[in-house]
């Protein structure tokens, strides 16, 4: 037997039936449940598609990562990981001396506030050197200080002092190291410095040296970057914002736009050092800002996934993650500067991914383009050190952003048909409810109920003329709109009833609960519920009041319409007629995804709710 490709051998060997593997037609292995049927019987063009695919993108994304590693780590080195920094508390002159014995001082620092001294020792070779100018960089440090090169004052940040003597320095600055100070050998790097303002930071510098102007062109190169970043996140989020409040009302875009402008605000906060030279005691207030924003945001895209594949019952387990999230930020306080921004960090990647992965076993659509765009925030987490986070997030993301803008795109598409052929059906219905509502038997029946009235009551005639009148009036006022306000469609469905009532000699009454009038609706949505009610009512009362109720929620509102005494239905829903296409059709128009229509019996009657979402 010749094999044209894998597949065919695997089909071959091979043979899924119901619920079990066979072996040349022998039963080798039960599967337990459809989650793992479904996975086996992917193909291996799937599988390539699934894993392959996305692991080459890993591997591409960790070259980069290690080439990103390569490129920057003599500027992001820190000597503080390579040398001992040692502390003591006080203030003592003869600690400044590079003889002094500083073995007994300990490595940690004091709890603030405090007065101390720092001491740390480096060699610097020919290499570093030679010709060049160096800079020393003290980064990420929450105090004020005088800085020494080899017992030589050559800058300050701030003034250390004790209690209100303190004047706060900056959490970053770049100090130029004289040329008569560098020489081959070791040097003594001393401190002295004071944290008064801000008791929950407390951390040791990192401390850089490097060409002075390589660190500079370092930052002014981030800068830029993060402009550009800064820039993409802020206009793809108003651009979704005007495209879910102008044309598509579907929950994922409205999420989207979120998380750009969340990852906005992120970035502006992260690099707005560098137009605003900030004391140290508001970097208290800026991480945890940033820490919010990024539970935030992992909160966002855990709702996002869960409604771009519309996973049943997502609002219980959006409530889980958020509990998730919250804990996680109330609970854990690190002493590291970032910490709690990377546990947070991972534990979106991390959640997202997980509710990926489950949505392509399940083979939700557009769960492969999600994998693929996540695939780049979940190499940076686990192949870049912490010093690498605040950029290399938001390149993450970005790379998360373009992925998910073809899937966005996609959707728009997809959407953007059925609402062209919910709209033709849609004008179909309207012209079908205008002619139900001036069709001949109607006219005729209304007529001759007209001439008897005439005759006997004229009184009454001339009452059920001017109903008959004011309905055919609104229904051609309301025929061509897209949305009319409650209380018009209310006064639609009073007119109708007041001609239905002297039609059928039955009082009928609408009994209206917590309507807002201000609202607006699809045209005669109510009508027809009202139209169905009297049409499949086989009660003989000479009084019928059917009931229409708002109840408002934090994600929506709900229609609550009941129709008593209608004893033809059994516990089954109806199937849909023309009343119910039209309603539905009116819905999808203007609602698109967000609204839903259920229908029960209730307490001998009928009840049907519209549900529409925010």
């Amino acid at each position: 037997m010749k094999f044209n490709d894998i597949k065919d051998l695997y089909e071959f060997i091979f043979k899924v039936e119901g619920k079990y593997i066979k072996l040349k037609n022998r039963e080798i292995f039960t599967f337990k449940d459809e989650l793992s049927l479904n996975f086996f019987k992917m193909s291996y063009t799937s599988l390539l598609k699934n894993f392959v695919y996305p692991i080459i993108l890993f591997a591409l994304l960790y070259l980069f990562c290690e080439a990103i590693k390569e490129r920057y780590v003599s500027i992001y080195t820190s000597y503080a990981a390579k040398t001992t920094i040692r502390v003591h508390e006080g203030d003592s002159a003869v600690w400044l001396q590079e003889n002094y014995d500083d073995t007994h001082w300990g490595l940690q620092l004091p709890k603030a506030p405090y007065f101390a001294w720092m001491r740390m020792r480096i060699n610097l070779d020919s290499n570093q050197v030679a010709g060049r100018m160096l800079g020393l960089g003290l980064w990420a440090y929450t105090g004020s200080y005088d800085l020494y090169w080899d017992g030589v004052h050559i800058g300050s940040n701030g003034i250390p002092g004790i209690g209100s003597e303190e004047v706060p320095g900056q959490i970053d600055k770049i100090f130029s190291i004289p040329d008569s100070l560098l020489t081959v050998g070791q040097h003594l790097i001393a401190m002295r410095a004071s944290q008064q303002f801000s008791k929950s930071l407390s951390t040791k510098p990192y401390v850089i040296i490097e060409e002075y102007e390589a660190q500079i062109k370092y930052l002014i190169i981030v800068a830029a970057f993060i402009h550009i970043l800064t820039g993409v996140f802020l206009i793809i989020s108003i651009y979704y914002f005007f495209i879910y409040f102008k044309s598509y009302r579907q929950i994922v875009f409205f999420i989207f736009a979120i998380i750009c402008l969340l990852l906005f605000a992120g970035s502006f906060l992260h690099y707005f050092k560098f137009y605003y030279k900030y004391p140290y005691p508001f970097h208290l207030i800026r991480r945890i800002s940033l820490e919010a924003i990024i539970m935030f945001l992992g909160i966002s895209l855990s709702a996002y996934f869960l409604f771009l594949y519309k996973i049943k019952q997502s609002r219980i387990f959006l409530t889980v993650i958020a509990i998730v999230f919250a804990v996680s930020f109330l609970a854990f306080n690190p002493n590291g500067i970032n910490q709690k921004s990377y546990l947070l960090y991972k534990e979106v990647v991390l959640i997202s991914l997980m509710i990926t992965i489950w949505a392509l076993v399940k083979a939700k659509e557009y769960s492969r383009s999600s994998l693929y765009s996540l695939i780049a925030p979940f190499t940076i987490l686990f192949f870049l050190e912490l010093y690498f986070f605040n950029l290399m997030m938001y390149i993450s993301f970005f790379i998360f952003i373009i992925f998910n803008l073809y899937t966005l795109s996609k959707t728009m598409g997809v959407q953007k048909k059925e609402r062209e052929k919910y709209l033709i059906e849609s004008n179909r219905l309207k012209l079908e409810l205008l002619k139900k509502n001036i069709q001949p038997h109607f006219i005729m029946n209304t007529l001759a109920s007209l001439i008897s009235w005439v005759e006997e009551a004229p009184i009454i005639a001339v009452k059920f003329i001017e109903a008959l009148a004011a309905e055919f009036r609104i229904l051609v006022d309301i025929a061509e709109q897209d949305k009319i306000p409650v209380a018009k469609e209310i006064k639609l469905c009073e007119s109708h009833l007041k001609v239905m009532s002297y039609r059928h000699e039955v009082d009928y009454q609408l009994k209206c609960i917590d309507l807002d009038p201000s609202l607006t609706i699809p045209p005669a949505i109510f009508l027809t519920l009202l139209e169905n009610g009297i049409t499949h009512n086989e009660s003989e009362m000479n009084k019928i009041i059917f009931e229409l109720q708002l109840e408002k929620s934090f994600d929506g509102m709900t229609y609550r319409f009941f129709s008593p005494s209608i004893v033809e239905y059994d516990d089954e829903p109806v199937k849909d007629g023309t009343g119910m296409k039209y309603i539905k059709a009116r819905l999808r128009e203007t609602f698109a995804d967000a609204w839903s229509i259920e229908s029960f019996k209730k307490n001998n009657g009928w009840e049907i709710k519209i549900n529409l979402l925010r």
